[in-house]
């Protein structure tokens, strides 16, 4: 959830950013970051064609978004999740057989 929204109210915003601290100490390690891409795979991140006629896929990728918004990397800098995908993506092993 957005923290600018007029429905947050200041208990609530304190909830969110205490949350917000505990997803990134979570995602913010060389391992947290592989886990943080796989969830993104897992959930249809990366599908460009997504489908309402996809019930499991949009729902897989709703709640990736929602992680996202949560870790805040999403709301107003998309910039953060390429970032985010990017430090994910540097940390995987190297495949010999490309």
């Amino acid at each position: 959830m957005p923290l600018d929204e007029e429905n947050v109210n200041e208990t609530n915003r304190r909830e969110i950013l205490e949350l917000r601290t505990h997803y990134r100490c979570v995602f913010d390690s060389p391992s947290g970051r592989v886990v943080l891409h796989d969830i993104l795979s897992r959930g249809d991140f990366f599908n460009s064609n997504l489908s309402k006629d996809n019930p499991e896929g949009l729902g897989k990728h709703n709640l990736v978004m929602e992680i996202i918004e949560i870790i805040g990397a999403y709301a107003d800098n998309p910039y953060r999740v390429s970032r985010a995908i990017t430090d994910a993506l540097l940390q995987q092993p190297i495949e010999e057989n490309v």
